[in-house]
């Protein structure tokens, strides 16, 4: 038997509605986009995509803050 675990997060509600309807569109739900995104970081023993600034590309700092809040 798999050893699970619990976890929760609060996100915005708009944000949570962007991302459903992408990975709807792949045919995913948000629990396992969210478990993807998790085995992805451990495969490559990092966050899965490059941080920068582009000004035709959404500004990912939008979506953290300053990330001062992240714990």
């Amino acid at each position: 038997m798999i050893n699970t675990t619990l976890v929760q997060i609060r996100v915005d509600q708009a944000l949570k509605g962007e991302v459903t309807h992408i990975y709807d569109y792949y045919g995913l739900d948000l629990p396992t986009a969210i478990r993807i995104f998790m085995k992805k970081t451990v495969a490559v023993n990092g966050l899965p995509f490059d941080l920068r600034e582009e000004s035709n590309k959404k500004n990912i700092w939008q979506y953290f803050g300053s990330g001062k809040d992240i714990e």
